[in-house]
């Protein structure tokens, strides 16, 4: 989980620096927040992401950055993603 962590860190980093995009939490009364990677020179270009459903994990979770940070544009279908929640 680190590993992928790392590269979405540096890469969302490329495009916006010191904004949160996910948590990390260790218990109920401990999260930590995952920041974009301020040492990633921006790029000042515009960012598209492709997606579709076979998009799962961490592609989800980079393609859900995007959209929340406003970084860019998501072009495609809905991603496999899990619900967060569910309305019954």
């Amino acid at each position: 989980m680190v590993r992928f962590s790392r590269w979405r860190r540096r890469l969302l980093g490329a495009f916006a620096h010191g904004k949160g995009w996910s948590f990390c939490c260790y218990s109920a009364d401990h999260c930590v927040p995952n920041r974009t990677d301020n040492s990633v020179p921006l790029l000042d270009l515009p960012l598209a992401v492709l997606t579709d459903r076979s998009c799962a994990s961490a592609c989800d979770a980079f393609s859900a950055a995007v959209k929340d940070l406003k970084l860019g544009t998501l072009i495609g279908s809905r991603t496999a993603g899990t619900p967060r929640w569910r309305r019954r």
